[in-house]
């Protein structure tokens, strides 16, 4: 389940004109009812608790949509209410608030001056000219509005900064889109219309069950000045659902569209917004619930049974046993065949002018592809249209099975594994202990706080992966969740005074804490928290002497700052067991370390870095010349540490405090010392503890603060991109925060759609090719990314940049051609690389050099070592990069 705001004012629309209707753009006077009748699709139906307050039931109409959504009104308003009589009153509460709105007229203005410069100077303006610019503008734009000209710099920059920013709506209401497995999808997709009522059944039966576990937990809303005291809220929700067939893409994806009014009644009377926190918070507790649910309810109504699939950087998924996978990956390709297309616009071009495109012209034909293979706005085809396109097309893809004989194969396997159905209503108190106890190791892995929302999910995983198609009952999941708080986990949130001996204090005081915010930790987190601060105090002997470390840095070559040379004095010469630095990215750390290992190095000190990834662990001990590995394999190492090794920890900042704990403690029993450097305002998306943080508040850590990445065209340091960067990590001292300022003044931020965003993306990217410049493209998602890197295949064999003779398949039967820029996706220490110095790891890159008897010959980016990589590796773990 993914959940999205919906803002107030004419936001709704999407949900009216597509989102209603299945996804297809309707004209504004083609009613929701006629394209029901039409196609089939069931219509839109009201929901939640809080609907039958108002009296709103079955099918949704646009008038009910606008006045809810748009308006914030009565979705009967104006109507005779059948009970009373009288009038419907229209307001819900208050109006919808709208903020800083503008016209975008001084936005035009500066684009227009900056393309009037590009033309006339044939070249993009500088930062400086960018700032000139924007300038004479914005202050033509302020003189216009006001009749005089801004009295300071400030007054004009924040002038310029409000009218070149959009402004924010209120919210409306929340978009959650409920969407099973893909496994799941494909049968529904391609089965009988007996077994895809059955799916259809539990789809609806694990939505609702969701939205009153939303209802029951997780639905607040707010009182007082700034909302300070929480209310409770009296019914629920207010919804409305809309049910979809497929994806953009054509392929068979049932999903519900839930959209959630933003407008709920408190226990006093009065009509508000909920606290959209608490909502967020549990989300993904919802996800999980509604998850469990669907996967119990097919499993049992038609005898089936579940696996794990695994998912590479995500936890495995838990999909319909027996359906092949080939089935699932073409059914959820997003894919098109834009080289199919390229190629045919290029021989069009050649055969019409009898020569090849220049390379403008082939830029403009790649556009043109993109854009006619792009998936169109579909027109609405009934279900039974549907199932009828997908069996035929699916039924002949190499290993995909389609109706009665896919469902035999969910069986058969359902047989071998004899799943359970039975609820478990009960389980004995040491089970109870056990999960509770699985459900908080995990969440110390990840987080070094978490509240009962975090542990709500978690609990609901632990008992999916262990109970599989066997529903589990709340009661039994609210032991378990209460054991793992109150038993395993100690409150660090502290409570709220109660002034006794007051009636009713400790009712009204809990109203003035924000619902289910208190944070845990347990008792092994603290203790790794304590050991940890205990390694940074410890003395033992140092590494090399003041007086070595100042004779290296006398020979050594290259410029370093007083902050790169105080990181590398610290690191050397320190008598700390543990000794940690914070550097953000840019700020010289690689050069820092250089420093630190050539000391040691000349000291007679083995040096060993390690990192969260194989390739983060790789790249620092390549640049700065030692040995490495990633943490889990020098904790699973048993003799690869001696007394007066040295262990450099990169990328401090992802490892959990266990993890960082286990790393010192092995360090300490074997005599070496530990020196790690991260950014402690990493996002930590490997494991997580605030370990760095933690560390930096309680011991003055050494930090590098300027920045050297970034330049101006003239090879001049950009220092405005370098101060913007250090801003988007830390909160400002006092006042708004607005880190995104200076990358709006520079027009370095644009909006649109996914596709017209892609597209552009992409036409950076040719442009930056074009003039020889290393471009990298980056997306959200990992379907995003691989569209992307089509376009970027396709224009390249258009370009005779590869050689289409030759090619092999990778993963997802991705065509790879010799030239193609690739990455390997999986650590395999059999396939050495550069005379055995390393090998091929998950996220390294390659360029295609050959193909040769099944077998890829790739050359590392970096390095530039030539790997063989052999065909089976290629199908499972290459992608193009």
């Amino acid at each position: 389940m993914t959940l999205h705001k919906l803002s107030a004012g004419d936001g709704y629309l999407y949900y009216t004109r597509e989102v209603a209707s299945a996804d297809e753009l309707r004209s504004p006077d083609r009613k929701l009812g006629d394209y029901y009748t039409v196609t089939g699709h069931p219509p839109g139906i009201w929901g939640g608790r809080g609907a039958k307050n108002l009296g709103v039931h079955g099918e949704v109409t646009e008038e009910q949509m606008e006045l809810l959504y748009g308006l914030g009104q009565h979705p009967l308003a104006g109507q005779i209410d059948p009970v009373s009589g009288e009038k419907i009153h229209a307001q819900l509460g208050q109006r919808y608030k709208r903020f800083d709105q503008f016209d975008g007229e001084l936005a035009k203005k500066i684009n227009t001056a900056l393309g009037d410069f590009t033309r006339l100077k044939h070249r993009e303006p500088t930062a400086d000219e960018r700032r000139v610019l924007r300038a004479k503008a914005g202050g033509e734009h302020f003189y216009k509005l006001h009749g005089r000209k801004p009295k300071t710099k400030e007054e004009l920059s924040q002038f310029i900064s409000r009218q070149t920013h959009k402004g924010s709506n209120a919210v409306a209401g929340y978009d959650m889109v409920f969407s099973p497995s893909k496994s799941i999808s494909y049968l529904w997709g391609v089965s009988d219309r007996k077994v895809q009522e059955v799916i259809e059944k539990a789809q609806h039966e694990a939505i609702e069950d969701a939205m009153k576990y939303l209802e029951n937990n997780a639905v607040f809303t707010r009182r007082g000045k700034n909302g300070i005291r929480s209310e409770d809220v009296d019914g629920g929700l207010i919804y409305t659902s809309f049910r979809h067939y497929d994806s953009r893409d054509g392929d068979p994806q049932l999903h519900d569209h839930i959209v959630v009014s933003n407008k709920v009644l408190g226990m006093d009377g009065k009509w508000s917004a909920i606290d959209g926190t608490v909502l967020h918070k549990y989300a993904v507790s919802a996800s999980e619930h509604y998850n469990a649910r669907v996967m119990q309810n097919i499993c049992r109504d038609l005898g089936l049974a579940t696996t794990q699939r695994t998912v590479e950087g995500k936890r495995p998924i838990t999909e319909i046993g027996g359906i092949p996978l080939a089935s699932i990956e073409a059914a959820s390709s997003r894919r098109t065949n834009i080289k199919a297309q390229l190629k045919t616009l290029v021989d069009e071009f050649e055969e019409k002018h009898g020569r090849a495109p220049s390379p403008k012209q082939l830029i403009k034909l790649s556009q043109q592809a993109t854009l006619e293979t792009r998936a169109e706005k579909k027109k609405g085809l009934s279900l039974s249209e549907l199932t009828e396109h997908w069996q035929d097309k699916f039924s002949t893809v190499p290993g995909a099975l389609v109706g009665d004989e896919l469902f035999a194969a969910a069986r058969k396997y359902s047989a071998r594994q004899e799943p359970v159905y039975t609820p478990i209503d009960k389980l004995p108190e040491e089970q109870i202990r056990e999960l509770a106890q699985s459900t908080i190791t995990r969440l110390e892995q990840s987080r070094a706080t978490w509240n009962q929302a975090h542990v709500e999910a978690e609990v609901r995983r632990q008992i999916t992966n262990q109970y599989q198609a066997q529903p589990v009952s709340d009661a039994v999941i609210a032991q378990v969740r209460a054991t793992a708080i109150d038993s395993l986990s100690l409150k660090v949130t502290p409570d709220l005074p109660v002034p006794a001996p007051v009636a009713g204090a400790v009712v009204a005081v809990h109203k003035y804490q924000k619902p289910h915010a208190a944070l845990y930790t347990s008792e092994t987190v603290l203790e790794a928290e304590h050991k940890v601060l205990q390694a940074a105090r410890t003395d033992v002997i140092p590494a090399v002497t003041v007086d070595h470390f100042q004779s290296v840095l006398d020979s050594s070559e290259g410029r370093l700052n007083e902050q790169q040379v105080a990181l590398a004095h610290e690191f050397s010469c320190s008598p700390k067991l543990l000794v940690a630095g914070i550097g953000p990215a840019g700020t010289g750390k690689t050069t820092s370390m250089k420093l630190t290992v050539n000391a040691m190095k000349q000291a007679d000190h083995h040096v060993i870095a390690v990192a969260p990834s194989a390739k983060a662990a790789t790249l620092l001990g390549h640049e700065v010349g030692v040995e490495a590995m990633t943490v889990d394999r020098l904790l699973a190492s048993e003799d690869k540490l001696s007394p007066g090794d040295v262990v450099i920890i990169d990328e401090a900042g992802m490892i959990g405090t266990t993890q960082f704990l286990a790393l010192i403690e092995q360090a300490q029993e074997h005599g070496a010392l530990v020196r790690a450097i991260g950014d402690d305002k990493q996002l930590a998306a490997v494991g997580s503890g605030g370990i760095l943080r933690l560390l930096n508040h309680e011991e003055q850590l050494t930090h590098l603060e300027e920045i050297h990445r970034f330049r101006n065209l003239d090879g001049t340091p950009n220092l405005g991109e370098a101060a913007a960067s250090l801003a988007l990590r830390e909160a400002p001292a006092v006042g708004k925060d607005d880190p995104w300022a200076y990358y709006r003044s520079e027009g370095k931020i644009k909006a649109g759609t996914t596709c017209d965003m892609a597209d552009h993306v992409f036409a950076a990217w040719q442009k930056d090719t074009n003039e020889h410049r290393t471009s990298l493209m980056l997306a959200g998602t990992n379907e995003q990314v691989a569209a992307l890197n089509q376009k970027a295949q396709a224009y390249r064999l258009g370009n005779n940049e590869l050689d289409p003779t030759q090619k092999i398949l990778g993963r997802h039967d991705t065509e790879i051609y010799v030239g193609d820029v690739i990455l390997t996706k999986n650590n395999d220490r059999r396939l050495s690389v550069h005379q055995g110095k390393d090998f091929v790891k998950n996220n390294d890159s390659w360029i295609v050099e050959g193909i040769e008897s099944g077998h890829l010959l790739a050359r590392h980016q970096q390095h530039h070592g030539l790997a063989v990589i052999p065909a089976d590796y290629v199908a499972e773990s290459v992608i193009l990069g």
